[in-house]
C-alpha cells in the first residue's frame, strides 16, 4: 500500500482507486498516519484523501467506479 502511495505522491504513477478493506484492520495504519506521519510532516493532509478505508462494499465499487469512468 505504501508503495502505491508513494509512487502516486510523487507523481511518478498516475492516481488509481487504493482502498483499504477493513476499518478494524486498518486502523493502527490509520493511527500512525494521523499521529506520526502527519506530525513529522512526512505527508499532509491531501495525501490521506489518495485513499479510501471502509468495511462497506459497495462504498469500495463506487469509489472505483467514480475513478474509472469509461468515456
Amino acid at each position: 500500500v505504501s508503495e502505491v502511495l508513494t509512487l502516486i505522491q510523487t507523481k511518478k504513477m498516475g492516481r488509481v482507486p487504493v482502498i483499504l478493506i477493513g476499518e478494524e484492520f486498518w486502523a493502527p495504519f490509520m493511527q500512525w498516519i494521523k499521529q506520526e506521519a502527519l506530525a513529522h510532516k512526512v505527508i499532509n493532509e491531501e495525501d490521506i484523501a489518495l485513499f479510501s478505508v471502509t468495511d462497506n462494499m459497495e462504498q469500495a465499487f463506487c469509489v472505483v467506479r467514480d475513478r474509472c469512468k469509461i468515456g
